[in-house]
């Protein structure tokens, strides 16, 4: 279906050009923004994800689970012979209130 009297795409008919998403009057940043061709999307990562992912890149996987002590503490618990200390415990609770991971 075509629609009679519109122009199909006015900046092509006027020899005005922009990068496809850029918004009128605002200037690209000149150190973040490379060429992308007609038609490809771009995304642009912020400081602070690129260096959150630099530091996953360096540590690994912080929520990977240790099979072997996970096997280890099931095993005491089926024998009754696991007896964490309270302060072990108490010191695990405040530092889970401090990274925010207790709601």
């Amino acid at each position: 279906m075509k629609i009679v009297g519109q122009q199909s795409n006015p900046l092509a008919e006027t020899g005005t050009s922009r990068e496809p998403g850029a918004a009128a009057g605002v200037k690209p940043r000149g150190d973040q923004s490379p060429a992308v061709a007609p038609g490809e999307d771009r995304v642009e990562l912020s400081p602070l994800a690129r260096t959150l992912g630099a530091l996953r890149s360096e540590v690994g996987d912080v929520e990977a689970v240790d099979e072997k002590r996970v096997a280890e503490l099931r095993e005491s618990l089926q024998n009754g012979t696991y007896n964490p200390s309270s302060q072990d415990i108490a010191g695990a609770l405040l530092r889970e209130l401090a990274s925010n991971k207790i709601v």
